[in-house]
């Protein structure tokens, strides 16, 4: 009922949503909600500490788009979906790489071919597109393995993602598929085109010609920037992994190891046989303690108004979170009074004290947390008096710092019961609390959730950025290394006779493996050399939106780039030493 006075202005504890009878009048609308407000609640009318103002936000953009606190539950980020889309590109980039590189490679062994074609008649145009066609029939067979992949993939894609993947409920977003595909194909086969029709069918007829030293550096060229890309992912799921694992082991401020929540959903049975609810669980020796508050700490706390005093005794108006608590709260989430005392368990005794956080104690100009004892303190018309400081502790993600917080001593109505149990035995602890529940609220719902697992929801999204982070990352070294793979291939088998004649005069297969795969190490190494600094710009980017991250350590980069000339010399290795054991007789006559 107080919200329907002229004081429920300042109220903003809902979600209020318009439907809008021109979904284009949002801009003509917002623009009049200042004066709306103004007219509603003048500003010399409104609490102190409390600025507020309106503004639409439409439905669709919530999920993605918004970044504001109390949403009903954790939101997408938009700027991860920008990351998946580029280093997707990057894995087609890689991909198509790929292909120049190989059909560049190739060339000499088909510029006999483009020789014979020129001396029949055929143009330079026509074998151009014969070459461009050949890539995007490559492409095209592509697609359809991948939409094969796609449908394998399926209960891998909604266990990752909590997404059911329907590739063909969208025909936009298969004839998407099918341009970009065929853009790729143009893409990758459009170099290798001009490359090989370039050479002068004379000397290629006569054998008096050799591949370009362009072409090879183009190669070398082309092979760094997939490995720079490869590293750059792997230095990146590293420190991801290392940010997920701070948030998961960082200390909160409060114990929530064994916290259970349950929902009073505004139940007077609850409210009005709390007490009684509460002495039989606490007869119980799995249960250590009972509490109660109007919220929990997770997913974002009310604020209001508050008038006190500064360092110097001048009056201060301001804003801060509130949090209405019982005398048991603080002993039940395992909270550091750090001076002062905690709220008398006779909570009606202690109405008008209220603990602050250290936040609020250095908000506020106080001294140190001894100075802010005795403070006066004013909320929601509650005059008082600061009792006690209690030790910061995160009641937001941790994308957010730690703010000004006042708690108080509830009145009669509450929102939540915190249970703390001993879950060593999860199941009977489970059936004592239900019990306890069903024995004195015999007709209301009981609505339970761990504290912990709570805790795990809000960080979601970015275990899903982490997991799509590791997948990307694995393609990603996958193809770089299949490109190296057949490389290393075609370099080998265009030194067969040097291979031979080497082994004949002595060299043993270690010599051999290493002059063949020292070159292309070469490579990788300098890959990593640049991909260091792009990583560390691009991961500390992302780490700004945490207010409390990890530091980028350089054993990121060094890993990374182990991890990457490790793959690519197992990947070189493979091949180097077929040839290195190879009969030498055999090579030598067949060349």
């Amino acid at each position: 009922p107080w919200s329907l006075t002229p004081d429920g202005w300042d109220n903003s504890s809902y979600y209020t949503y318009l439907l809008l009878k021109n979904k284009n009048d949002n801009q003509k609308l917002e623009a009049g909600l200042e004066s709306f407000l103004t007219r509603n609640v003048p500003q010399n009318n409104r609490a102190p500490g409390n600025s507020f103002f309106l503004h639409l936000q439409p439905l669709t953009d919530i999920h993605l788009k918004s970044n504001l606190r109390y949403e009903i539950e954790a939101t997408g980020n938009m700027n991860n979906i920008y990351i998946f889309i580029t280093i997707g590109l990057f894995i087609l980039l890689i991909a198509a790489i790929n292909y120049m590189n190989l059909a560049t490679a190739r060339s000499l062994s088909r510029a006999k071919e483009t020789g014979v074609k020129k001396v029949l008649g055929a143009t330079k145009i026509h074998l151009i597109g014969q070459h461009i066609t050949e890539s995007v029939l490559v492409a095209l067979s592509s697609l359809l393995a991948a939409i094969i992949f796609c449908s394998l993939l399926k209960p891998v894609f909604a266990g990752l993602t909590g997404k059911e993947l329907h590739l063909f409920d969208s025909p936009m977003l298969v004839i998407f598929l099918i341009i970009t595909t065929i853009l790729i194909g143009i893409f990758s086969g459009i170099y290798p085109a001009f490359f090989i029709t370039a050479y002068k069918a004379g000397d290629v007829l006569k054998g008096s010609f050799k591949s370009k030293p362009t072409g090879v550096f183009l190669r070398k060229g082309l092979v760094v920037m997939q490995f720079s890309i490869a590293v750059v992912l792997i230095a990146g799921i590293l420190i991801v992994s290392n940010q997920l694992n701070f948030i998961r082991h960082k200390d909160l401020g409060y114990n929530k190891e064994g916290l259970m929540a349950l929902k009073v959903n505004g139940s007077t049975d609850v409210m009005q046989n709390f007490d009684a609810f509460k002495n039989t669980l606490l007869s119980d020796p799995l249960i250590k303690g009972v509490a109660r508050s109007n919220t929990m700490i997770i997913g974002g706390i009310g604020n209001a108004g508050a008038t006190t005093v500064d360092g110097k005794g001048n009056p201060l108006n301001t804003g801060t979170y509130r949090l209405r608590v019982d005398g048991d709260y603080v002993e039940v989430y395992g909270m550091k009074l750090q001076t002062g005392r905690n709220f008398y368990k006779d909570h009606a005794a202690d109405s008008l004290g209220y603990i602050v956080n250290e936040a609020a104690v250095k908000a506020f100009g106080w001294k140190n947390n001894e100075d802010a004892l005795n403070k006066p303190f004013e909320m929601s018309g509650r005059k008082g008096a600061v009792v006690g400081v209690v030790r910061n502790f995160n009641f937001n993600k941790l994308q957010h710092p730690i703010e000004p917080l006042v708690m108080v001593v509830m009145r009669n109505n509450f929102s939540q019961i915190t249970v703390k149990a001993d879950l060593s035995d999860p199941k009977e602890t489970m059936s004592t609390i239900s019990a306890a529940w069903k024995k004195h609220f015999p007709g209301v719902l009981m609505e339970e959730s761990f504290v912990d697992d709570r805790l795990n929801d809000q960080y979601k999204a970015e275990e899903r950025f982490s997991g799509f982070f590791l997948y990307f990352s694995v393609l990603a070294l996958l193809i770089a290394c299949l490109g190296l793979l057949g490389l290393t291939a075609f370099a080998t088998q265009q030194r067969v006779k040097e291979i031979g004649i080497r082994k004949v005069l002595g060299a043993g297969v270690g010599n051999i493996a290493t002059m063949l795969s020292k070159d292309f190490l070469k490579l990788v190494i300098i890959a990593a050399i640049i991909a260091f600094p792009v990583a560390w710009l691009l991961m500390n980017k992302w780490l700004q939106d945490f207010a409390y991250r990890v530091n980028i350590s350089w054993w990121n980069f060094a890993v990374a780039g182990a991890i990457a000339l490790l793959i690519a010399l197992v990947t070189v290795s493979f091949q180097a030493i077929k040839a290195a054991v190879a009969n030498p007789v055999h090579s030598l006559r067949t060349e």
